[in-house]
């Protein structure tokens, strides 16, 4: 459970950043989230009920607001991360930034009139021209100063930030800064928290977060274009390191040397949707994941499918790679149906009439889906994925060990169950998540972790 005590100090600013997260704080938008932007809205969502906590959020800029507030949550449209053209007053934001980008066209001097121009490009005198005489009533203050004279570059080795990526950051001055997963992102926001003397947390996210192959002299990228070197910078320059479980936490260890704290993906226990009767019959097989061919496999589920062609399966794929997933539609039998997303509010309905989760990724770290299952006594068939093993531990579910015939014949032990009465699974698995994964003793390690990180920082 958060604590709450009466400090001497003022709160303790924490500003999350999940930019995907936007629809999870406003319903009525449908724009794509992930499990790591469930797993970080609960526990920022569970902090922010503290009176010590001051808990800000950043996503990503969809046309929204620039700052909305949700609950005790302030929520910030992350300008730097935005597929919306500047237009109107905002094509004046764009000129500054193209203005900043290029190094400035003024200098400060220490006579009259306090500028020279240091800049003789005459595209950039045009545009600094435009929003002279746009903004000059308006804007003459700190922060158009900031634009006119180009702040220090943040960089990592060769890899430049620009500053409208960290301009965020800066104005929300939080005192500490969490991101989920180790990427580019995270990596940039550790070097704005070692200019600024702000504290980074950095949440693992699946356990190729710390590949070994991260390093500080590696010129490669993963799957998702993300730097290796950078990469390596996150983890190496993080304050405080929050792992799932045990397993990465030896990873961390072994290749990072560096230790962590293990907090178990939290899901909030104390709600609950109508779950349907116990027969199997008007349930169905469920798979939730992204349409991709390195991580979630969907081609495996419609290969599982064509095998059971007597089980009906429901496939939420949310758009990823365009090939992978024409290649679904096109190769689906009859007994499979495609949703592209379903909105959070409703994603634990389906949990509640499915009579099985198969999961066909190749790594995870825990995935926020196996809590969802476990909330509704659904069990598990996992092609490879384990994390900790508590699958097979725990006997919550059948894992294949990447081999597609014990998958099929999971599939087929786990229905025969269900109609022989035997809830083996259903029970183990419900009694694990609730053991295991509460939100408020997990967010309570997260809590007081954060609180001791501050202490150090500001010893009394």
């Amino acid at each position: 459970m958060v604590e709450s005590h009466d400090l001497s100090r003022e709160k303790i600013a924490v500003c999350f950043v999940g930019l995907y997260a936007y629809s999870l704080f406003n319903p009525d938008s449908d724009y794509l989230f992930g499990g790591s932007e469930i797993r970080s809205h609960l526990i920022s969502k569970t902090l922010s009920q503290s009176p010590d906590y001051d808990i800000t959020y950043v996503v990503h800029y969809y046309g929204q607001r620039r700052r909305e507030t949700f609950g005790n949550i302030t929520v910030y449209a992350h300008t730097g991360f935005t597929d919306v053209g500047f237009q109107g007053p905002q094509f004046i934001a764009r000129l500054l930034q193209d203005i900043g980008d290029s190094g400035g066209v003024f200098r400060h001097t220490t006579r009259f009139p306090y500028r020279r121009i240091k800049n003789w490009d005459p595209t950039l005198l045009i545009k600094a021209a435009v929003v002279a005489l746009f903004t000059m009533p308006m804007f003459v203050s700190r922060t158009l100063s900031d634009w006119w004279q180009r702040p220090r570059q943040l960089h990592i080795r060769d890899y430049v930030i620009p500053y409208r990526r960290v301009k965020t950051y800066s104005r929300i001055d939080a005192d500490i800064y969490c991101v989920l997963g180790v990427a580019n992102l995270s990596g940039e926001i550790a070097a704005y928290c070692k200019d600024a003397d702000k504290r980074f947390v950095l949440f693992i996210g699946s356990d190729k977060n710390l590949n070994a192959d991260y390093q500080p002299t590696s010129t490669e990228r993963n799957h998702y274009g993300d730097l290796h070197h950078v990469c390596h910078y996150a983890i190496a320059n993080a304050d405080l390191i929050f792992t799932q479980h045990e397993t990465q936490n030896r990873l961390l260890k072994d290749r990072f040397d560096k230790c962590g704290i293990v907090v178990r993906n939290p899901i909030d226990l104390t709600t609950r949707v109508h779950s349907p009767g116990d027969s199997v019959e008007g349930r169905f097989a469920l798979w939730v994941g992204r349409a991709d061919d390195f991580v979630k496999m969907p081609m495996i589920l419609i290969r599982l499918a064509k095998a059971c062609p007597d089980t009906p399966f429901l496939m939420v794929m949310n758009p990823h790679i365009r090939q992978v997933e024409e290649q679904v539609y096109r190769e689906k039998p009859a007994n499979v149906t495609i949703v592209r997303s379903v909105p959070y509010t409703e994603i634990e309905r389906l949990f509640s009439q499915a009579f099985v989760l198969v999961n066909t990724s190749l790594f995870e770290g825990f995935p926020n889906t196996f809590l969802q299952a476990g909330k509704y006594g659904v069990p598990i068939l996992s092609y490879q994925v384990d994390p900790d093993d508590f699958i097979q531990r725990y006997d919550c579910g059948i894992v294949a060990q990447s081999d597609f015939d014990k998958l099929v014949d999971g599939m087929r032990t786990i229905q025969e169950n269900r109609l022989n009465g035997n809830d083996q699974y259903s029970r183990n698995i419900r009694k694990y998540v609730e053991e295991n994964h509460d939100l408020e003793e997990q967010t309570g390690i997260i809590d007081r972790a954060l609180r001791e990180l501050i202490a150090e920082n500001n010893p009394e």
